[in-house]
């Protein structure tokens, strides 16, 4: 894997995003930021350390998320559109509302 997931949470050294946000269900559509382990370089050679991607909701239980990458990422190289990504909701940077 070539990537983490970004945690947004009170203990660690970022700010929470999401106070107060309704925890998520099946369908919904959430945003990843996908770390990348090593850094990339986009065409004018900026270096890339992150990718902030959606993710479809298609499983909830107590502790773990599961989802469908709703995106083709540009500089992460094992996961692509449809593939199932595991997360927590300390993991969700943002939510799809209509």
């Amino acid at each position: 894997m070539d990537y983490t997931l970004r945690k947004f949470n009170s203990s660690g050294n970022q700010e929470t995003l999401l106070k107060g946000v309704p925890r998520v269900k099946v369908g919904d559509t959430v945003k990843l930021v996908f770390e990348l382990i090593k850094p990339a370089s986009d065409k004018e050679g900026n270096l890339i350390h992150a990718e902030r991607m959606w993710v479809q909701v298609t499983k909830v239980s107590e502790d773990v998320l599961k989802g469908s990458l709703d995106n083709d990422p540009i500089y992460l190289n094992t996961v692509k559109s449809g593939d199932e990504i595991k997360f927590t909701e300390e993991n969700i940077f943002d939510v799809w509302t209509d």
